[in-house]
């Protein structure tokens, strides 16, 4: 297993590869996302929809996939696998505090944690497997657990790995990875590289 890119979002600051790509004055989460998606000139609305912590997933996998030769890869041969330590539940507290009035279906839909994957996997025409797992921690053992028996079981042949965690738009985090089963890539897929390169 080989990792092909990784990416990096906090503290108002976007890496890629280890390069800094994107920096904002911005210390809130979403004025900050904002920024970056006006100054990339995507165009996909429903970015303006989602919830802070599908931006934060959502912009993280954008420039994963940049540069990257998605022709190669059916869509049934991309798969995911994802973490964080809060699920969703600065969403799920807004929630409950809309329902004192009238509950919100938009901010419902927000309210599982794997939403996020769906949002990128719509973007990226992504089919294959997909694991949305909850640890107190950064579990570097985790992910490399389940991005191997996905690439031992399956078809698939690339997989975003990584953490992505939302707590306040002061204190969020996205580290992904993108694996290739056999590419040769920057790094070896090991324990010690996702770790080192959470960093």
């Amino acid at each position: 297993m080989q990792i092909l890119k990784y990416c990096s979002v906090s503290d108002a600051e976007i890496t890629e590869d280890s390069k800094l790509v994107f920096k904002s004055n911005e210390k809130d989460l979403k004025p900050f996302l904002k920024e970056f998606y006006k100054s990339e000139k995507q165009e996909y609305p429903k970015f303006y929809k989602m919830d802070a912590q599908c931006k934060l997933a959502f912009i993280a996998a954008e420039v994963l996939f940049r540069n990257i030769d998605r022709e190669q890869y059916q869509n049934e041969e991309i798969a995911m696998v994802f973490a964080n330590s809060e699920s969703t539940l600065a969403t799920d507290m807004s929630y409950w505090e809309s329902t004192k009035y009238i509950a919100s279906p938009a901010l419902f839909v927000y309210t599982l944690p794997n939403i996020l994957m769906g949002e990128i996997a719509i973007k990226n025409k992504i089919k294959g497997e997909n694991y949305f797992f909850v640890s107190e921690n950064f579990d570097a053992q985790l992910l490399h657990q389940q991005t191997e028996m996905i690439f031992q079981n399956t078809a698939t042949k690339l997989v975003v790995v990584g953490w992505v965690n939302y707590e306040s738009e002061t204190n969020y985090s996205a580290k992904l990875f993108l694996v290739s089963k056999s590419e040769i890539g920057l790094a070896p897929f090991t324990i010690d590289n996702i770790n080192n390169l959470n960093k």
